[in-house]
């Protein structure tokens, strides 16, 4: 995977704080595994199609267009995020 194609640390900071504001509304125990096993992967640079594409659907259940509290800097990062990965997904 190329240097373009792999998140970077201040990604990596954003996607977690994503899946920390929805891991606490995770009922289902095998869900919260398969979100540690994401954040064990984007540690450790070996995330795969399927962490892609939870990735993918925490970042469109945590749509920060919803909160009017979010600055514009904080969305357009957020919005080049959901961007790269689903370019990451189609690639994988």
């Amino acid at each position: 995977m190329s240097d373009s194609m792999r998140y970077t640390t201040e990604e990596i900071t954003l996607i977690d704080a994503v899946i920390g504001t929805l891991y606490p509304r995770m009922a289902d125990p095998s869900l919260q595994n398969a979100y540690l096993t994401v954040h064990q992967h984007l540690e450790s640079g070996s995330v795969c199609a399927i962490d892609l594409k939870r990735i993918e659907s925490a970042l469109e259940l945590a749509d920060p267009g919803q909160c009017t509290s979010f600055h514009k800097e904080g969305y357009r990062d957020y919005t080049q995020l959901r961007v790269k990965t689903r370019a990451m997904l189609r690639n994988a």
